[in-house]
C-alpha cells in the first residue's frame, strides 16, 4: 500500500493494452500520464494524434473521481507505438539518471492526483515506466485477473 500524505491511501486502475495489463496506483498513473505529456510537448512539428495525446493526458492528471478511458488504444499504428516506445525509453533513462527529473514541487505545483506528494518513490515512475513498455512491446503476460507481484523494481 501506498500512503501520500497523513496515511491517506490511494486507488488503483487498471491499465490494458490489447488483453494483457497491468494494475497501479492512481496517483502514480497521473503522474506517468504528466511525464507522457511533458515528453510529448518536446516533439517538434507534432502531428494532430500527438496534441491530443498532450491533451488526453492533462486530462487525466486532474484527479477526478471516475473513470478514464485507456488511451493506449489510440496508438494504433506501428509507427505511432514506436513513437510512445521511445518516449518512454527517454524517460526511465531520465528517471534513472537524472534525480530532478521529476520533482516533489512539480507534482504539487501542478496537483497532480489532486493530492500533497511528500517523498515520491522514483522507483515507482520507473516500475510503471518499464512495466507499459513491456506492455507495448508484447512481453507482459498479466492481465486484471494476475496476482499483482510485478511491483518490485528490477
Amino acid at each position: 500500500m501506498t500512503y501520500l500524505e497523513d496515511n491517506e491511501t490511494m486507488g488503483t486502475s487498471y491499465v490494458g493494452f490489447i488483453d494483457k495489463g497491468y494494475w497501479t496506483n492512481d496517483a502514480f498513473l497521473e503522474g506517468f500520464s504528466y511525464l507522457l505529456a511533458r515528453e510529448f510537448k518536446k516533439i517538434n512539428n507534432k502531428e494532430h494524434w500527438q496534441i491530443d495525446m498532450i491533451e488526453n493526458w492533462i486530462t487525466a492528471t486532474v484527479g477526478f473521481v471516475g473513470c478514464v478511458p485507456s488511451y493506449f488504444k489510440l496508438f494504433d499504428s506501428h509507427d505511432k507505438i514506436q513513437v510512445l516506445r521511445n518516449t518512454l525509453l527517454n524517460i526511465l533513462s531520465q528517471l534513472r539518471s537524472n534525480p530532478m527529473y521529476i520533482t516533489v514541487s512539480e507534482l504539487n505545483e501542478h496537483n497532480i492526483g489532486q493530492r500533497v506528494w511528500q517523498n515520491p518513490s522514483v522507483d515507482s515512475f520507473i516500475n510503471i515506466t518499464q512495466l507499459t513498455l513491456k506492455l507495448i512491446d508484447g512481453e507482459l503476460n498479466t492481465d486484471a485477473s494476475s496476482p499483482i507481484d510485478y511491483w518490485d523494481v528490477q
